[in-house]
């Protein structure tokens, strides 16, 4: 089964510490950002300019993704395709295996991915060097797989999740 596009993200979280300290230990930045009680996004506004609901993290939260678009192989790897944005994250946080040890005492550091699949199975497998690259890590893996099936009616794709 050909997986033909995804991306991944290390989300790591704390209900005690600041997430802010996280780029400390782990020396990268995030791409998202917020501690317990900071606003999730802008204040968003109906049409008669009266605010709708707005939400707050209940968590410090620290985010490092890699999108799709981020991690596009070259056409030799059309194979893999749909690992190559979990494989980026994993080298970017090569070395970091200690860093992230040391941060699970107050924090939860989790590995999200998902991906693409031209397959309506919903299964996938991953390469052993990559699950070993993963394992190093010593973070929890969720991952996500979608499934394009093909519509016969009006010959458009629509995604169907498969987990």
């Amino acid at each position: 089964m050909t997986i033909f596009d995804g991306a991944a993200s290390l989300c790591i979280y704390s209900d005690t510490h600041l997430a802010s300290a996280v780029s400390d230990v782990l020396g990268l930045s995030p791409d998202s950002v917020g501690e317990v009680g900071d606003p999730t996004a802008p204040v968003r506004f109906d049409d008669e300019g009266v605010a709708q609901r707005q939400y707050f993290y209940k968590q410090s939260t620290w985010i490092l993704n890699v999108s799709a678009d981020d991690a596009r192989p070259s056409a030799a790897d059309d194979d893999t395709a749909g690992f190559q944005s979990i494989l980026v994250l994993a080298e970017r946080l090569a070395g970091k295996e200690m860093a992230l040890a040391s941060l699970r005492p107050h924090y939860e550091t989790v590995i999200r991915w998902y991906g693409d699949s031209a397959s309506s199975q919903g299964g996938f497998v991953m390469p052993i060097e990559l699950i070993e690259r993963l394992a190093k890590l010593g973070c929890n893996l969720f991952g996500n797989l979608y499934s394009y099936v093909e519509d016969d009616a009006d010959d458009q794709g629509q995604l169907e999740t498969a987990d």
